[in-house]
């Protein structure tokens, strides 16, 4: 029997989860990792805005280089030590809620920072107005939904119907997200607001 998941929508909030991270690439900088390059970030808090901060690309102005919270090594190899001169960089996210009042974070599983942010499971939807300049169904919005393969931007070349969210219909079906072997790690049907497995 076809797995089915019903779909929900969160909706930001004005509080963001505040990440530090050091990263360094390039030609001298070679993880063993899959990534590729050295990385680390650790969570540090969350705060209160009126509007999404930047992203502060040096972080000196809020965090100096001498917190002793930012990452000193890598947590790709854990070997690399991270130089003065390699990357700093402060990183807010949304903390976005469900219609229980339960918190959730969107960040996929490879950038999640070392706190106990509930990463949103399969079936949450959210809209995403910063793609808005590529992509808008019907009511002019863009609206990202998580499956079991991956994050799927429903008004990225389907057509999508009904509502308000999350109860959408998207035609054809959706193949999202592949495994290393080039498979498909999801294919399945947007019904009403319910992911039907393939």
């Amino acid at each position: 029997m076809p797995r089915i998941i019903e779909c929900f929508l969160i909706e930001p909030t004005n509080r963001y989860r505040v990440s530090l991270r050091r990263y360094a690439f390039g030609r001298n900088h070679k993880c063993p990792s899959p990534a590729g390059y050295h990385n680390a970030d650790v969570y540090v808090g969350t705060e209160e805005h009126a509007n999404q901060p930047t992203c502060d690309a040096d972080g000196a102005g809020t965090f100096p280089h001498e917190d002793p919270r930012w990452p000193k090594t890598c947590s790709l190899c854990n070997v690399y030590v991270f130089a003065e001169t390699d990357e700093w960089q402060v990183n807010y996210e949304t903390v976005w809620v469900g219609p229980d009042g339960k918190e959730y974070t969107t960040l996929d599983e490879n950038q999640m920072s070392s706190d106990t942010a509930t990463r949103a499971p399969a079936g949450a939807m959210w809209r995403a107005p910063w793609m808005e300049s590529a992509y808008k169904g019907p009511d002019g919005h863009c609206y990202v939904l998580r499956t079991p393969g991956g994050d799927w931007p429903i008004d990225n070349g389907w057509t999508r119907t009904g509502g308000p969210a999350p109860k959408f219909t998207a035609r054809p079906s959706i193949l999202c997200g592949k495994n290393a072997d080039g498979a498909w790690r999801y294919h399945g049907f947007l019904t009403d607001g319910r992911l039907e497995e393939c």
